[in-house]
């Protein structure tokens, strides 16, 4: 550091804006979860994989094959041919436009606590809602392993049509408990 250099302040808000007029019109709307809790779960029967993956006759999305073709690239890698992060294989194997590496978007948010029934089926509500709005064909969401339970009470009891998925770093945390 030179002598000639100093150090900016940084200026402070003197006021802040609060939460609820920042999310006006741009928030996820609330809708009031009020059934007794644990009431979906009853309704809940486990089958064997093979009945599952019969139901779900949902066809994948073309680039679901590439994960496997990039993984592959990495055995047959060189100094002349290097095997591109997943971001760059992606844009270069996919038409279309795509948005820079560093582009950031604001997404709804909801000013309610996380654990909140209220605020997870508003939640669920809004994703079945956009999945209808860029026509996915099925619905998906994955939470963490506090909130997964609760949400899969919340599907059951109000009958979504979505699927509920334990993250994967739950997934092996879970199954290694299990094994001891």
């Amino acid at each position: 550091m030179s002598s000639h250099s100093r150090p900016t302040n940084v200026s402070r808000f003197k006021s802040y804006l609060p939460v609820s007029q920042l999310l006006t019109n741009r928030g996820i709307p609330i809708v009031h979860y009020n059934k007794p809790g644990r009431c979906g779960l009853v309704d809940i029967s486990m089958k064997e994989i093979n009945q599952l993956t019969q139901l779900a006759s949902v066809p994948l999305p073309p680039t679901s094959r590439l994960d496997m073709v990039w993984h592959l690239k990495w055995f047959f890698r060189s100094d002349e041919s290097p095997c591109p992060n997943w971001s760059g294989y992606t844009q270069a194997r996919c038409t279309g436009e795509h948005k820079a590496t560093g582009a950031v978007n604001m997404l709804p948010m909801l000013n309610l606590k996380p654990t909140d029934a209220s605020c997870i089926y508003s939640t669920l509500l809004f994703v079945v809602q956009q999945a209808k709005h860029l026509q996915v064909p099925a619905t998906v969401i994955t939470f963490d392993q506090l909130l997964w339970i609760k949400a899969v009470d919340i599907a059951a009891a109000t009958e979504l049509d979505i699927v509920i998925r334990l993250g994967g770093f739950h997934i092996i945390k879970s199954y290694l408990g299990a094994i001891g």
